[in-house]
C-alpha cells in the first residue's frame, strides 16, 4: 500500500498518515496539512529518515524541529555502523555547520559540505506539508 505522509505530530490516531486510494480526498488530507503547520509553529518536532543508495550504503538524517530553528544530523555508512557527517544548526537565517573538525557560518545551503549528495538527502528528509487542496489538483495514482 502506498501512503502520503503528511506529518501529524501528537495526533492519535494520525491524521497526517493517510493511504493514498482512488478516491483520496484533497480537503481531507489539506486539514490535515493545516494541521501540521500549525503543530510545527507551536511545538518541537523531530524525525529521522535513511536513505538507501544500491550500493548498500545508508545516510540517516535526523531533523529537530523548534519554530524557526532547525537541527540536521547527517549520518553515513552501512545499516551496522554509521558516522556524523556532518551537523547543520539553523538559526535566524544563519546555518552554522561542523563537519568533521570544520566549523563555518554559512547562508542557508551554501555551505562547502564534503559529500556532493549531502543536500539532497537533506531535502528528501525535510517534512513536505500539503495544505491547499488546489495543490493536489490533476494527481494521480
Amino acid at each position: 500500500m502506498t501512503f502520503l505522509v503528511i506529518l501529524a505530530l501528537g495526533i492519535n490516531p494520525p491524521v497526517g498518515l493517510i493511504p493514498l486510494q482512488a478516491d483520496a480526498d484533497p480537503a481531507r488530507i489539506a486539514s490535515a496539512g493545516l494541521q501540521t503547520a500549525k503543530k510545527f509553529q507551536d511545538s518541537p518536532a523531530s524525525w529521522t529518515v535513511t536513505h538507501e543508495t544500491p550500493t548498500g550504503a545508508q545516510f540517516v538524517v535526523t531533523i529537530l524541529k523548534a519554530g524557526d530553528r532547525r537541527r540536521m544530523i547527517l549520518c553515513g555508512g552501512t545499516a551496522e555502523k554509521t558516522e556524523e557527517l556532518a551537523r547543520i544548526l539553523e538559526r535566524d537565517g544563519v546555518w552554522y555547520v561542523t563537519e568533521g573538525t570544520s566549523l563555518g557560518k554559512y547562508r542557508p545551503y551554501e555551505a562547502p559540505l564534503s559529500l556532493p549528495l549531502a543536500y539532497l538527502y537533506l531535502l528528501r528528509s525535510d517534512a513536505l506539508v500539503i495544505s491547499d487542496a488546489a495543490a493536489l489538483e490533476g494527481w494521480k495514482l
